[in-house]
C-alpha cells in the first residue's frame, strides 16, 4: 500500500486545526490580575452587632477587592466598614425588613495584610452580612 505524504500532511493539518478552533473560550475576571488559579473568589458571612464585629482580612501577598455586600437587620441600626489603618470606607443604615444589596463595579480594596471590620452602633439589634469579592495583586 502506498501512502501519499502530501495527503497525510493535509489531513493532519486540517484535523489539528479543527481541534484548535473547537476549544472552548476561557473567561477571566476583568480588572487587576489574579493569581489563585481558577478560583480567586472569596465569600464570607457572619452576624454583626456592637459586641460582635465581623472582620475579613487580605493575605499578606495580595489584596482583596470586595465587590458585593448583602446586609439585613433585625431592627434599625448603622453599620460601619473600617480598615485596620482606621479609615472608614463604608456606612450603611439598615432597617428591619429592608435588606441592602450593594454590588460595586470598582469595589472596596482591602490592601495586602490589612483587615476590613464591620461594626454596629447597637447591641440591641443584629445584622447578618454576606461579603464577596476576589483576590487581586
Amino acid at each position: 500500500m502506498r501512502v501519499h505524504i502530501p495527503s497525510v500532511f493535509i489531513f493532519l493539518l486540517a484535523f489539528s486545526g479543527g481541534l484548535f478552533f473547537q476549544l472552548p473560550e476561557a473567561n477571566g475576571l476583568t480588572g487587576p490580575s489574579v493569581s489563585y488559579g481558577s478560583n480567586p473568589v472569596v465569600s464570607v458571612g457572619d452576624y454583626i452587632n456592637n459586641s460582635h464585629p465581623f472582620s475579613i482580612s487580605a493575605p499578606s501577598a495580595s489584596g482583596l477587592l470586595i465587590t458585593d455586600i448583602h446586609l439585613s437587620g433585625s431592627g434599625d441600626m448603622i453599620l460601619y466598614a473600617t480598615l485596620s489603618n482606621g479609615i472608614q470606607v463604608g456606612r450603611w443604615q439598615v432597617q428591619s425588613g429592608a435588606p441592602i444589596y450593594t454590588s460595586m463595579r470598582s469595589g472596596i480594596l482591602i490592601p495586602a495584610g490589612e483587615t476590613l471590620t464591620f461594626s454596629s452602633n447597637t447591641n440591641y439589634y443584629t445584622a447578618s452580612a454576606t461579603i464577596s469579592g476576589h483576590y487581586v495583586h
